[in-house]
C-alpha cells in the first residue's frame, strides 16, 4: 500500500501460458482491492544485462533510508547468452550452482515516488547480493521476514530469507542480514534446511 493505492505484481510470460526464459513483473492497482488497473510491466528483462534471461519472484518492502519502496528480485541470464556472459562473467570459482543460468539479487526503485501508481521503476546499477554461498545449488526469490524498528518492524536490521538447496542434501532458505536494504547483505546461516534421505 502507497500513496493510497493497493499495488499487486505478479510473474507473467507475455508470449506464452507455459513458462519460459523471459519472465517479467506485470503490475496493477487499486482504491478498494474490488477495482484493478492494469499498468505497464514494474521489470522486464534488459538485454546483456543481469536480468537478461528473466526478472525472476522476489519482495517489495518500503526502505526508510531512501524514502520509497523498494523492490528486491533474482535477477538471471543463461551461461548460453554470449552478451551477457561478456559484460558480466560467471560466478566465481566454488560459488556456482553448476545451474545453466546466473542468478544475482537485484533491485529497482520508483522512477518517480510522488506517483502514486508507482509506474515506471528503475533498476539499480549493481546487484544488492552476489555471488551465492558457497554448496548451495541455487539461490533465488528474496522474501523479507523481520523489518527492522525505522520500518515498523520489531528488529534492528532487515532479514530475508531466499530459496535455496544444500548440493546432495536437500532444499534450504538461506538467511541474510543488512542494516540497510539495497546493500551491505552478509551470508547468516539457514532459515531451514531439508534432508532427502530422511524426508524420503
Amino acid at each position: 500500500f502507497y500513496k493510497g493505492r493497493y499495488h499487486l505484481f505478479y510473474q507473467h510470460l507475455r508470449s506464452s501460458c507455459q513458462w519460459y526464459w523471459g519472465i517479467c513483473w506485470d503490475h496493477l492497482v487499486s482504491d478498494d482491492l474490488v477495482h484493478w488497473k492494469n499498468l505497464p510491466p514494474a521489470l522486464i528483462p534488459t538485454p546483456g544485462w543481469y536480468d537478461a534471461d528473466g526478472c525472476f519472484s522476489g519482495t517489495v518492502e518500503f526502505d526508510p533510508e531512501l524514502g520509497v519502496p523498494v523492490i528486491m528480485y533474482t535477477g538471471v541470464y543463461l551461461k548460453a547468452n554470449k552478451e551477457a556472459v561478456a559484460a558480466h562473467g560467471l560466478p566465481p570459482p566454488g560459488h556456482d550452482p553448476g545451474t545453466r543460468f546466473v542468478e544475482r539479487q537485484l533491485a529497482a526503485v520508483p522512477a518517480d515516488p510522488e506517483d502514486p501508481d508507482l509506474t515506471v521503476w528503475c533498476k539499480l546499477p549493481e546487484p544488492v547480493m552476489y555471488p551465492a554461498p558457497k554448496g548451495v545449488s541455487c539461490w533465488r526469490d528474496p522474501f523479507c521476514v523481520q523489518r527492522p524498528a525505522a520500518a515498523g518492524g520489531s528488529g534492528d536490521e532487515w532479514v530475508v530469507g531466499l530459496a535455496s538447496g544444500v548440493k546432495g542434501v536437500g532444499g534450504a532458505v538461506l538467511r541474510f542480514k543488512s542494516k540497510h536494504f539495497t546493500y551491505g547483505w552478509q551470508f547468516d546461516g539457514f532459515l531451514a534446511a531439508g534432508d532427502n534421505q530422511t524426508l524420503g
